[in-house]
């Protein structure tokens, strides 16, 4: 990609020799600024915090595009405190944000998408405040800290989702903004957060959505597979590669490919997929022709992909690729307005598929699953729920029932816990917390021992390899690999 390292940096007045930064230097991040995709590439552009900045063909433009289509002089950005403007200067082709052109001023909104022909610029303000006039009417009517409504409950493809905490509120609002937009999306968070459902919706909004999603788990194959997975082989490129076939980024043309844990990508597969972003095109493993693909990519990690960026981990350039948009999800011992509710859905379900009646879940069971950290999240909490529809005899769901499952949280004595205690020197806990927390702290150490490598890890503790992935996503143990020491597994 040419000039990925640098953007320009633009005054409040045209320059002919405007001043240069790097990516990495601090400024940028901190401040307001547009993602620009023109053409093959895509840069950072800076704003000012206050003045003008001229958007056109003209030579005198702060940012300049090169592209006949565009007027000399096309649009203007106004900046003023917090306040950023959009003015179209009566250009033939139009300015558009969101998909809507601009008739006279436009104030923007972070993460709005303006189009200029086939420009693409996407603003974002650091700390901006969620534009609740822009909001879709079903979910602006959630937004009121004061009213504290009911959540809003949809379907995407065969999921449903329930949006209720006011952090994931914006979060769909911003999909909604995005999905119609052919940019690539980042989705950060931790493990079972609900990063797959987000890249479902994106996919079910978009223009692609009549072709299905095609997903891939980054960490869930060697290195060794994950190149023939993506790009595809022909036939005899490799041991094994007993027939020419296409990879996931080829089925997926026409369609949305979700790369789930990106950050577990080897540094070769990273320049491969870098190259498919730049020129759409896709080149099979054993081959050395091109095939034009037109493929749109949301990718996922818990990773922090910006730390693993400065250690030399993951490429820059292909971080600020596939970041053209960036969702953050909140953990869900943030989102208290979502827990019960998802419990509760999540319970019914639950009980539907085992037949037998529903249940209620009490108060102190309530308390219980507001107290849990849940380091596994939304799988975390759905695995709890079916164990307890099928577990529980009784129509409704008591504190006890939690804490057998999960363990205490606060693990404050009672009286009469501390008159046992005073005559019996051993402490007693319940053995499903114990046994939990062992087998946390194993798991832990064989990944450490074999550097990552969850086959190897698997093996260690004679533990089948699929209940060692499942165990190790549930207690939030992501794997950091050491790919110069991973062999076959």
């Amino acid at each position: 990609m040419e000039d990925s390292n640098e953007v320009l940096s633009v005054g409040s007045t045209p320059s002919d020799q405007p001043m240069r930064i790097h990516e990495d230097d601090p400024a940028w991040a901190s401040r307001r600024h547009l993602l620009v995709f023109g053409g093959a590439s895509s840069w950072l552009f800076p704003l000012p915090a206050t003045g003008d900045v001229v958007i056109g063909r003209s030579e005198s433009a702060n940012l300049r595009i090169d592209d006949a289509s565009v007027s000399r002089q096309h649009a203007r950005l106004v900046l003023d405190g917090d306040s950023v403007t959009l003015v179209d200067l009566g250009s033939h082709n139009g300015t558009f944000v969101n998909k809507l052109r601009v008739t006279g001023r436009r104030v923007l909104q972070s993460n709005d998408v303006i189009t200029i022909h086939t420009t693409m610029l996407i603003f974002h303000a650091a700390g901006a405040p969620v534009n609740t006039a822009a909001t879709p009417p079903h979910i602006a009517a959630m937004g009121s800290e004061r009213a504290r409504p009911a959540a809003t409950l949809s379907t995407l493809s065969t999921q449903r989702v329930i949006v209720a905490d006011p952090a994931v509120v914006r979060i769909y609002d911003l999909i909604e903004r995005l999905a119609p937009v052919d940019i690539p999306v980042l989705i950060t968070g931790e493990t079972g957060c609900g990063k797959e459902l987000v890249a479902t919706a994106i996919h079910s909004l978009s223009p692609r959505s009549s072709k299905p999603l095609i997903s891939l788990n980054c960490a869930a194959l060697h290195d060794s597979l994950i190149e023939s997975e993506l790009f595809g082989h022909e036939k005899g490129a490799f041991s094994g590669a007993i027939a020419t076939r296409s990879g996931l980024i080829e089925a997926a043309s026409g369609s949305t490919l979700f790369l789930d844990e990106v950050g577990e990508l080897a540094p070769a597969v990273q320049a491969k997929l870098l190259r498919v972003l730049e020129v759409h095109r896709v080149t099979r493993v054993g081959d050395n022709r091109e095939r034009e693909v037109d493929v749109r990519i949301v990718a996922a990690t818990n990773r922090d992909l910006e730390a693993d960026v400065a250690a030399g981990r993951f490429r820059r350039d292909l971080y600020f690729r596939l970041s053209g948009a960036t969702l953050h999800l909140p953990p869900l011992r943030q989102r208290t307005r979502e827990l019960p509710l998802m419990a509760s859905a999540f319970l019914d379900d639950a009980c539907r598929r085992n037949g037998r009646s529903l249940m209620r879940i009490s108060e102190g069971a309530l308390a219980a699953l507001v107290e849990h950290t849940w380091p596994g999240n939304v799988r975390e909490l759905k695995n709890l729920m079916q164990y307890l529809a099928a577990t529980v005899t009784s129509d409704v769901m008591l504190a006890s029932h939690v804490h057998e499952r999960i363990g205490r949280v606060h693990n404050t004595p009672s009286p009469r816990a501390s008159q046992v205690t005073a005559t019996d020197p051993r402490q007693f806990r319940p053995l499903a917390d114990e046994l939990r927390e062992l087998e946390i702290t194993r798991i832990r150490e064989a990944l450490e021992a074999t550097g990552g490598n969850q086959t190897r890890a698997a093996q260690l503790l004679a533990m089948p390899v699929r209940t060692f992935f499942e165990k190790a996503k549930q207690y939030g143990l992501n794997p950091r690999r050491k790919r110069e020491d991973d062999g076959p597994a």
